[in-house]
C-alpha cells in the first residue's frame, strides 16, 4: 500500500494456521487503512505468504514472518537500498543470558547500523560501559554482578548509547530434578537434569559444579558435573545441596544383572546319587 502523498510504502504480511487465525479481505482493508494506506493491492495468500528482509545491522535476508510452509512462487515484489554505507547512528545490545545468579558472568555484544540499517562494524574494545541497578562490572564484554535486582546495562560508542537489562537473581533457594527416581543398570551413567531457582521462582542457567552432590551409600557415585555411575545392585538417595539451605533428592535403584559367588566348588559339601539307585541286570 502508499500513502495519499505518494511517499510512503507499506508491506504487510499477515500470518495464518498458526499463531494468527489470518484476515478477511475486508479486516485486510481495514488494517491497511489504519496504518496509513490510502491505495492498496492484496498480492497472495496461504502457503504463499512470506516476507524477508535485511534487519537493521545485518547484511543478510531473514524471514520475517512465521510462514506455514515453503511453497514456490513465480514472482515477488522486492526492494534493493541504494543508500551508501554511512555513520554509526544506532546500536544494538545483545547478551547470550538474559537471567543470570550473582557472581555468574553474562557475555555482551554491541553491533550497530547507520541510518539506512546498513550494518556498522563496533570495535567492543571501544565500547564504554556503564552498569546501574546492581553492583557489578563489564570487562572485555563480561558482565559479571555481585548484587541482585535488574542490571541496566549501558553501551556508549562514539557518542551513541543504547542499554539492555538482565534479571540478576540472588541465591539459590530450590533445586528441582526432572525426576524424583530413576533406574539404572549396572555401569551405566546418568546425567541429573536439574533446575535451580531463587526465591521467587526465577530460574537461570548454572554451573552443575557449583553443586555438591552426597550419596547415602556406596552403591552408586556423583561426580562434580552431576553424573550418576550405578555401581552396585541396591538403591540410593542422592542429595544435591547448594550453599546451607537448598536441597534436591532424586532416589536412584539400580537393577539389572549382577555377579555374586554362591560356592567355588573346591569344598566337599556335596554328594550325588544316581537313579535307579543300582544297574539292572
Amino acid at each position: 500500500g502508499t500513502s495519499a502523498d505518494g511517499k510512503t510504502l507499506y508491506m504487510v504480511t499477515v500470518d495464518g494456521r498458526g499463531i494468527s487465525k489470518g484476515a478477511t479481505q475486508v479486516e485486510l482493508a481495514y488494517l491497511m487503512y489504519e496504518i496509513g494506506c490510502h491505495n492498496a493491492i492484496n498480492l497472495d495468500g496461504g502457503g504463499s505468504t512470506a516476507m524477508v528482509g535485511r534487519l537493521p545491522g545485518t547484511d543478510y535476508l531473514s524471514t520475517l514472518n512465521v510462514i506455514t510452509e515453503n511453497r514456490k512462487v513465480v514472482d515477488i515484489l522486492g526492494i534493493t537500498s541504494t543508500a551508501p554505507k554511512g555513520s554509526i547512528d544506532e546500536l544494538i545490545v545483545s547478551s547470550d543470558r538474559s537471567t543470570i545468579f550473582k557472581n555468574y558472568t553474562a557475555k555482551l555484544t554491541v553491533t550497530g547500523y547507520d541510518e539506512y540499517i546498513n550494518p556498522v562494524s563496533v570495535p567492543q574494545d571501544d565500547v564504554k560501559w556503564k552498569v546501574s541497578g546492581v553492583k557489578g562490572t563489564v570487562e572485555n564484554g563480561i558482565f559479571k554482578p555481585i548484587t541482585d535486582g535488574i542490571a541496566t546495562l549501558t553501551a556508549t560508542y562514539k557518542g551513541v548509547s543504547n542499554t539492555i537489562e538482565i534479571r540478576v537473581l540472588g541465591d539459590i533457594a530450590e533445586i528441582v530434578t526432572d525426576s524424583r527416581e530413576i533406574s539404572l543398570a549396572k555401569g551405566q551413567e546418568y546425567k541429573i537434569p536439574i533446575t535451580v531457582k531463587d526465591v521467587e521462582g526465577y530460574t537461570a542457567i548454572y554451573n552443575a559444579t557449583d553443586l555438591d552432590y552426597i550419596t547415602s551409600n556406596d552403591n552408586c557415585s556423583v561426580d562434580e558435573n552431576g553424573v550418576i555411575t550405578a555401581k552396585k545392585h541396591g538403591s540410593t538417595l542422592v542429595t544435591i545441596l547448594a550453599g546451607r539451605t537448598a536441597k534436591g533428592f532424586i532416589k536412584v535403584n539400580i537393577t539389572g544383572s549382577y555377579d555374586e559367588d554362591l560356592d567355588d566348588f573346591e569344598k566337599l559339601n556335596a554328594t550325588f546319587r544316581g537313579y535307579p539307585s543300582r544297574s539292572e541286570e
